[in-house]
């Protein structure tokens, strides 16, 4: 308001002054949209090319009515929330609006998700894995579908040379900054990485390098030597830089590296480039799937109750007490896997990155067809390999995310989220969460995926043959298909684009709660507290 005085009392008015002003109302209207057209005489004005340019009546007019709504601007009436959601965008030669009459599958999730949060808000406070105490900048060296953000919840920048995998990313972290080739990051870059988050604590640096190389799966690897595990050099001059780049700018840093466990000569190899000794994370601890993979952590870790620490020759391995998602959470509904039922320490193997003619080997589970069934012929169960959904909940994912062949090159998430809780704890950066919690955690995650409504077509639905480019057994096709029959779980109104009044009761009720979820979670700085 002063500042509008005073160039009111001016004869000309600098355009840079009037700037300012703008931007300054334009912070305080974000979340009173409907208040912008006052500014509307504002822009005409600094839209003129003169650097000085006269003051009008309609002007000073318009400064006026902006000023004197401002304690409606500062007021919280408890105004009835409109269901109608709007997104616009604008410049000086155009612009246009939209809207959305009801929320997608995936915003009745994330309502269910929010609505949860409110009720443990103050539990989650104390007890959460996701510490809200630090600010954390994590580098993803070789990132792949994102596995890693399903256990840290700082993720921020994201290195990946295959394009799939990136555009998956893109489409899941907005505004995640991506990296495509690791030999290409310099000093510069890394500068610009630990300044993506303003006042960061600290930095998290690592990934899961290439395996190719190194795997004892294939007969002819050639070690380091392989071009795609030659990346493991890469790694290592990476991190080195973000650590000396951490030190300068008074962070702390954590470096980090998996790989498969691979010959002794390559782990001495690798141990000694690292300067770190190599711990041995085994899934089955965690879960219902074998994945034991090596970490070169360079967090010494302190145990505790339920938490063995066994040294072998070049590596640590680490136990965690046996906690693991129930059997009927990992399978689809009419599956049973009669050896798992037998044997509770009994787990699927390692998953690996199924090739075209060579598919990634599972048991075979019973999975029941109705008599009805013209797909299949013969006496009833049938017996079948785990489809995507079953091998995406074994590794730790949701059954929602994208499905990509990529996921036998992913972390296990929960084994990860379990290590880095135990490691960030020993490094006295959060409390310990404990890895029973964790997978407690995930179960009911299982469990919430579980409740949902599911298409009968979908029950009984077999894994499509492969297709020639497709080396996961899943065609394009395919996910937009099952992608369709998926978003029918949710109550549909009118279907008519224009007919904003023929919302449904049911769909305007969640829309008006999703409304409410955020306005309570709104920030001066226009986001909501759960975005970074």
């Amino acid at each position: 308001m002063s500042l509008g005085a005073w160039l009111r009392r001016q004869k000309k008015v600098k355009r840079v002054g009037l700037q300012i002003y703008a931007g300054k109302a334009v912070h305080i209207l974000q979340f009173r949209r409907c208040l912008f057209s006052v500014l509307q005489e504002v822009f005409k004005v600094i839209a003129q090319s003169q650097d000085m340019v006269r003051a009008s009546t309609a002007l000073y007019d318009a400064m006026l009515v902006l000023e004197s709504l401002l304690p409606v601007v500062a007021s919280d009436l408890k105004a009835k929330i409109d269901p109608v959601v709007t997104a616009s965008d604008a410049s000086e030669t155009g612009g246009g609006a939209c809207y959305a009459s009801r929320l997608s599958r995936l915003g009745v999730e994330e309502l269910d998700k929010m609505m949860e949060e409110e009720d443990v808000e103050e539990a989650l406070l104390s007890d959460d894995f996701r510490d809200v105490g630090q600010k954390i900048v994590v580098v993803d060296l070789f990132a792949g579908i994102g596995g890693l953000d399903r256990a840290l919840p700082w993720f921020t920048v994201a290195v990946e040379s295959d394009p799939d995998c990136r555009r998956r990313l893109r489409r899941r972290f907005p505004g995640l900054e991506l990296c495509a080739d690791i030999k290409k990051v310099d000093r510069d870059q890394v500068k610009q990485w630990l300044r993506k988050i303003p006042d960061a604590n600290g930095v998290i640096v690592g990934g899961g390098s290439p395996c190719q190389g190194l795997s004892k799966l294939s007969v002819d690897r050639r070690h380091l030597d392989d071009e795609r595990s030659a990346l493991f050099h890469d790694a290592v001059r990476v991190m080195k830089l973000v650590k000396e780049e951490a030190s300068l700018e008074g962070m702390w840093c954590v470096r980090f590296l998996e790989n498969v466990v691979p010959d002794d000569e390559d782990i001495r190899i690798m141990s000694k480039e690292l300067d770190l000794r190599p711990l041995l994370v085994d899934s089955k601890h965690l879960s219902r799937a074998r994945r034991p993979r090596l970490f070169w952590l360079s967090i010494d870790l302190i145990a505790h109750q339920e938490v063995e620490i066994h040294q072998h020759e070049l590596f640590d391995e680490v136990w965690y007490g046996a906690a693991t998602e129930p059997m009927h959470a990992v399978l689809s509904q009419g599956c049973r896997w009669q050896s798992g039922e037998n044997d509770t320490a009994a787990r699927f193997p390692t998953m690996t990155r199924a090739q075209r003619h060579q598919p990634a080997w599972t048991p075979l589970v019973r999975r029941a067809v109705p008599g009805g069934s013209q797909t299949v012929t013969g006496t009833l169960p049938i017996h079948t390999t785990l489809n995507a959904n079953e091998r995406k909940v074994l590794m730790g994912f949701q059954k929602e995310d994208q499905r990509c062949a990529a996921i036998g090159n992913a972390f296990h998430a929960v084994a990860v989220a379990a290590l880095f809780d135990h490691a960030l704890w020993s490094f006295g950066v959060k409390p310990l969460v404990g890895h029973h919690e964790i997978v407690e955690a995930r179960a009911e995650e299982i469990k919430r995926e579980a409740q949902k409504v599911v298409e009968p077509s979908q029950e009984i639905s077999l894994d499509p043959a492969p297709t020639e480019g497709d080396s996961d057994g899943e065609s394009d096709a395919t996910q937009e298909c099952s992608w369709k029959m998926e978003s029918k779980r949710v109550p549909r109104g009118p279907a008519s684009s224009t007919a904003v009044a023929g919302i449904s009761e049911s769909d305007m009720n969640l829309a008006v709660q999703m409304v409410q979820a955020f306005v309570r979670r709104q920030e001066f700085r226009g986001r909501t507290s759960d975005w970074t």
